[in-house]
């Protein structure tokens, strides 16, 4: 049986392999035609696919590097955009922080598909938020959809727990996973409760910061685009 894993595993990493290999082509080829949307979302493949393929060959995290914000998380909001979902990124150019891009282009993933599980049709918007400790960098996930139920702010993190286990499929991992994915990387996620006067859903993803960029305060994102 073990034999069989093994022979299955490569098989896998093989045809990963493949379609990690043809993600970069594609994306080559669409930024050489200037079709940044589309490349982005071959980019994603790409990291969707070399992903899987260290999950499944078992390969040890990388070392955390310092990388640019925004741009780990364009292939990301691309492939959301691409289907239907409303997103709207202020985060400020040149925000560096220091972890694994893929990391956190994952953990955003599963806010935004929380977003549009819980909240289809809501507004998001990705951006920055006034640091809690020195040395940090918060980033917002927020939408304007119903929001968390006040047993949330509590137990969101927990493995298996659901809000509301009837109004929509799941697991109860999304948080949990992507809590222990920030903890991992030296960084944290918390749930917050919207600004007075508004509603929706907003989490925080503190980051180590590596950009000595001022975060700009929460009310500004009202004025993302």
């Amino acid at each position: 049986m073990l034999d069989e894993r093994a022979e299955r595993d490569h098989e896998l990493c093989s045809a990963l392999l493949a379609v990690e290999a043809a993600g970069r082509v594609l994306a080559d080829r669409l930024r050489r035609r200037d079709d940044r949307d589309d490349a982005d979302l071959a980019v994603a493949l790409h990291a969707e696919a070399f992903r899987l393929r260290r999950l499944v060959a078992g390969t040890p995290e990388g070392a955390p590097v310092s990388f640019d914000v925004r741009r780990a998380l364009r292939p990301v909001v691309a492939t959301h955009r691409a289907a239907g979902q409303r997103i709207a990124v202020a985060i400020p150019p040149g925000q560096a922080a220091l972890g694994r891009p893929d990391v956190l282009a994952e953990v955003v993933g599963n806010l935004l598909a929380n977003a549009t599980c819980h909240a289809p049709g809501a507004r998001v918007t990705l951006g920055t938020a006034r640091a809690v400790q020195p040395g940090t960098i918060r980033l917002v996930v927020a939408d304007d959809g119903p929001g968390f139920p006040s047993a949330a702010f509590a137990r969101a993190t927990e493995r298996g727990w659901r809000g509301n286990p009837s109004a929509a499929p799941g697991h109860g991992l999304g948080l949990f996973v992507s809590s222990r994915l920030m903890q991992r990387d030296g960084g944290a996620l918390s749930l917050l409760r919207p600004p007075p006067g508004t509603h929706g859903a907003v989490v925080a993803l503190d980051l180590r910061d590596r950009s000595g960029v001022l975060e700009s305060p929460l009310e500004g994102l009202a004025g993302a685009s």
